[in-house]
């Protein structure tokens, strides 16, 4: 009775032989995140999350500073951060010396959208 009741949410899991990759926010949150090249960008501190849809619109990667004065805050957008298979770290197409002319945002005042300016180059 409660299966047929479910219905269409039983037919939303992943069959056994399927493969599901996950994240929890523990594994996301103070993640190092480095570019291409290896340099480390600073910290994954944050995301953002669309609340109508449930997707990940941003990361905030933490920047420079020191015990958390100083720091900068850049929204990554979701789509541009990669994971490497095995690592836990992040891997963003940002050049670091852009990071430190750009401006950033107030933590208390967190941006609409991922800033896609900051990506060096862009998913397919």
């Amino acid at each position: 009775m409660a299966e047929r009741q479910a219905g269409p949410a039983l037919e939303t899991r992943p069959r056994p032989e399927e493969t599901v990759s996950l994240m929890h926010i523990g594994d996301i949150q103070d993640t190092r995140i480095l570019n291409p090249e290896g340099e480390e960008l600073g910290d994954l501190t944050d995301i953002a999350i669309d609340r109508e849809t449930g997707r990940i619109i941003y990361a905030v990667l933490s920047y420079g500073g020191i015990l958390g004065f100083g720091e900068k805050h850049f929204a990554i957008p979701w789509g541009a951060v990669r994971t490497p298979p095995g690592e836990r770290v992040f891997v963003v197409d940002v050049d670091k010396r852009r990071l430190e002319s750009a401006p950033g945002f107030a933590r208390d005042a967190m941006p609409r959208e991922g800033d896609w300016s900051l990506v060096r180059t862009l998913p397919p």
